[in-house]
């Protein structure tokens, strides 16, 4: 993570900030049959703040990065009677988010 604040005139200052998260890849069980990938995330953000209010416009997940968070592994039942099969389920991250904070302070 970084920040940096540059003081401007009139109380007022301008920040920028952002960071990288990187995770390794994850494996759903012991067996190693199915595995997430690994990921990273790029964060920014730039605002400007006064003494009793702030405003911030934010990006979350700027290269809107799809890799899979996590799995859930279960039986797949819809062959019953003959052999369950295992399925397998991936949860999938929030896409590229942008936006903006608006803070008073009173």
């Amino acid at each position: 993570m970084v920040q940096y604040a540059v003081p401007l005139s009139a109380g007022l200052e301008l920040t920028l900030g952002g960071d990288v998260v990187y995770e390794g890849s994850k494996f759903a069980q012991v067996h190693n049959l199915i595995e997430t990938g690994s990921r990273t995330y790029l964060n920014a953000r730039i605002g400007l703040e006064g003494d009793a209010w702030s405003v911030t416009l934010w990006g979350k997940n700027l290269t809107d990065d799809d890799t899979g968070l996590d799995i859930l592994r279960y039986i797949d039942s819809r062959n019953i009677p003959s052999p369950a099969t295992r399925g397998f389920a991936i949860t999938l991250p929030r896409p590229r988010q942008l936006g903006v904070t608006a803070v008073w302070k009173f």
